[in-house]
């Protein structure tokens, strides 16, 4: 298992460090506040990958609570931030990054068969992906996983939408 470093985490997400402080975001991708620097999103991620480990021993509901209070925080700080994109691409990882844990946490394929169908895809389709050899990161982004672990189903479960979040702080973004 290989360690990797700030630096090289830094490197990976196209950041180019130009002093200790200050980050700079490259190419196309717009800088508009405190967020859209990818400082801040390597920390949310880095945070939401820690609770979210996929060999934790923990119980989905208690993740799932443990990073609501993490993001509410996080959320009030990160607010004012213009961008919506940044959001919705967090957002997107995000609910990713937890249905990879719910596929690694149903261990056998007999259970991923099971639940899928209790989720309400069909057999045939949840045979397919119940007995893929591929891994959890790559079948979490897959339409059967995806209609089975829907948005509604996350948020029922307990995950926070940080999209919705940050629409209810709109009030706070208006200067004018």
């Amino acid at each position: 298992m290989t360690f990797l470093t700030a630096a090289s985490l830094y490197s990976r997400l196209n950041v180019r460090r130009l002093s200790m402080d200050r980050f700079s975001c490259q190419r196309s991708l717009t800088c508009a506040g405190p967020l859209s620097t990818f400082r801040g999103q390597f920390h949310f991620k880095q945070r939401a990958s820690e609770i979210f480990r996929k060999s934790r021993g923990v119980s989905m509901k208690s993740r799932l609570s443990e990073f609501r209070s993490y993001a509410m925080g996080w959320m009030g700080y990160f607010a004012l931030d213009q961008v919506r994109t940044t959001f919705v691409t967090l957002d997107k990882w995000l609910r990713r990054r937890v249905r990879a844990c719910y596929w690694k946490q149903w261990k056998k394929s007999k259970t991923r068969l099971k639940h899928l169908i209790s989720l309400g895809v069909s057999y045939r389709v949840a045979r397919g992906f119940a007995m893929s050899g591929k891994g959890a990161w790559r079948l979490s982004m897959t339409s059967g996983v995806q209609r089975a672990l829907s948005i509604e189903y996350l948020t029922a479960e307990g995950l926070l939408n940080l999209e919705e979040r940050w629409h209810s702080f709109a009030p706070l973004r208006r200067t004018a």
